[in-house]
């Protein structure tokens, strides 16, 4: 069973949609038993074509499929197809449509709102903190005389399975309790600095502009990012 799709750290509650799903197959299939359940990120062109062939500046040796739309099974297919042929030397004529994108106006325009909405996103994130952050000062500018600085914050330490992003001084703060351990993580994706969110279904840190993954010990699991997001404090 698959459905309710959602962007990758953009959902309020991941486990609630795994939820729905769950309850929706049950009344579907009485009697029916979950044996696994999963989440797919799936890349999405804003064309909607799947885009496949030679991978540009890899010198004519780098061949890669991707954007299937939420089509793997056959649009992967598809181009395993199309990228043997190049290979070997034959030709399968539907593939030409592929290989010569154009992205048409409303595709372009889908473009414009996508990266719009990440925009957003990141200064959502970031401002969401500092407003925290204000609230939590009372919004006065504080004097340096030690008497007059609130005292320190109690340490956050999540309920098992949890994680929450606060701020400590300037600095954004993913913390989360997995399997007993509490791990204190900077909460800025190290791809383009989005504020990431906790994913409490798969309890992994998940970024809302381009859908990078990290485990709740910072541990890259899927990019666009490369690094690996570091210890708080350390960021």
């Amino acid at each position: 069973m698959g459905g309710h799709g959602h962007h990758v750290g953009r959902a309020r509650s991941e486990k609630h949609h795994l939820g729905s799903l769950l309850d929706w197959a049950a009344q579907q299939h009485p009697g029916s038993q979950v044996t696994h359940t999963w989440s797919a990120q799936d890349y999405m062109a804003v064309n909607l074509m799947p885009f496949f062939g030679k991978l540009p500046r890899g010198k004519g040796h780098v061949y890669f499929g991707t954007g299937y739309n939420k089509w793997g099974m056959t649009n992967a297919v598809a181009a395993s197809l199309g990228i043997a042929a190049d290979i070997l030397g034959g030709h399968v004529p539907w593939a030409n449509t592929i290989h010569h994108r154009i992205t048409s106006p409303s595709g372009a325009l889908s473009a414009v709102s996508l990266n719009a909405g990440v925009a957003a996103k990141l200064a959502s994130g970031w401002g969401q903190l500092a407003a925290e952050g204000l609230k939590t000062e009372g919004g006065k500018v504080l004097k340096k005389d030690k008497d007059q600085l609130p005292p320190a914050p109690a340490p956050v330490v999540p309920d098992e399975g949890q994680g929450q992003v606060y701020r400590e001084g300037t600095r954004p703060v993913a913390v989360s309790t997995v399997d007993g351990t509490t791990c204190k993580l900077s909460a800025v994706c190290t791809h383009l600095g989005g504020i990431v969110h906790w994913n409490d279904s798969e309890r992994t840190w998940d970024c809302p502009l381009h859908g990078s993954r990290f485990s709740n010990e910072g541990e890259l699991l899927e990019g666009p990012a490369t690094r690996n997001l570091p210890p708080a404090g350390k960021a």
